[in-house]
């Protein structure tokens, strides 16, 4: 299956169209393809990752007895702290991980 995924993002080209008029078609060597169905599964399955690799498991809001730290919505992502502090500390964590991950 890597495999496969690997030969189709490859070989993804693009055109840009303004109006009726569609430009010359250009190799794409980053990102997901747009409109593609399996560009928001690839997406968050990588951000999962980076996410992991970000997020302090012993820290965040509690919640009934549940530490949350973070929410997520498809590409959208709020981190929740006590204080200002570890708020920062945790963007950063991300802004690194994210960078490592080439995000």
């Amino acid at each position: 299956m890597i495999t496969v995924l690997q030969n189709i993002y490859e070989q993804a080209q693009s055109a840009v169209r303004i109006d009726k008029e569609t430009g010359e078609w250009f190799q794409t060597s980053v990102g997901t393809r747009q409109g593609d169905p399996l560009s928001p599964l690839l997406f968050i399955t990588y951000l999962e990752r980076v996410m992991d690799k970000a997020m302090q498991m012993d820290s965040g809001i509690n919640n009934s007895g549940t530490l949350v730290n973070n929410l997520r919505f498809a590409d959208d992502i709020d981190i929740i702290q006590e204080d200002c502090d570890m708020l920062l500390e945790q963007i950063e964590r991300l802004r690194a991980a994210a960078a490592q991950a080439g995000l």
